[in-house]
């Protein structure tokens, strides 16, 4: 079984860059980034080792998420292994602050209608992730081993970006992508 870090080094520039975007959307949708939102972008952004370029690119939507095209971003996911843990990651990023924003559910479901997902899928799988806590091990084993929620639980710490307003938290993450 491949660990979500295998799986996104091996998607190529476009794959990594769709999803990403779909995070970025997801984590700034409720106008909020909570600890566990930095440290997934963070550790992601790092992970997918992009370019100069493309860390740019995903700077100037940090700044303005609102100019993400989450279609075209669907469909460069399109048959990717990422399509399969995507919807997965974008619940989990929601519900990092144990509050899940009507706009964040509202973009999840979108973002899922754009992948083809039935419905029914969106809601089971709502309902899984909603079981499990985020700042505990006890989610699946397939979860926390292809799923971006193996960064959190490898790197679950209190930071001090608790103590950083949301300018500060965009700023910080945003220093992650210049190097």
């Amino acid at each position: 079984m491949d660990t979500f870090e295998h799986i996104l080094r091996n998607c190529n520039t476009k794959e990594k860059l769709a999803y990403l975007q779909l995070v970025i959307f997801i984590a700034f949708s409720d106008h909020h980034l909570s600890d566990d939102e930095v440290m997934f972008l963070e550790k992601i952004t790092e992970i997918a080792q992009l370019s100069e370029e493309n860390q740019q690119l995903l700077a100037s939507y940090s700044r303005q998420p609102e100019s993400i095209d989450i279609q075209l971003c669907t469909q460069n996911i399109g048959r990717s292994p990422l399509r399969e843990i995507l919807l997965i990651d974008l619940m989990v990023i929601a519900r990092s602050d144990d509050d899940v924003a009507t706009e964040e559910r509202s973009a999840i479901t979108q973002i899922a209608v754009l992948l083809g997902v039935p419905l029914d899928e969106v809601i089971r799988l709502t309902n899984s992730v909603n079981k499990y806590s985020t700042s505990k091990t006890d989610a699946p084993q397939e979860w926390i081993n292809q799923s971006m929620i193996s960064i959190l639980y490898k790197e679950k710490k209190i930071t001090e970006s608790k103590k950083l307003s949301m300018t500060e938290k965009v700023k910080k993450f945003l220093g992650i992508l210049k190097g």
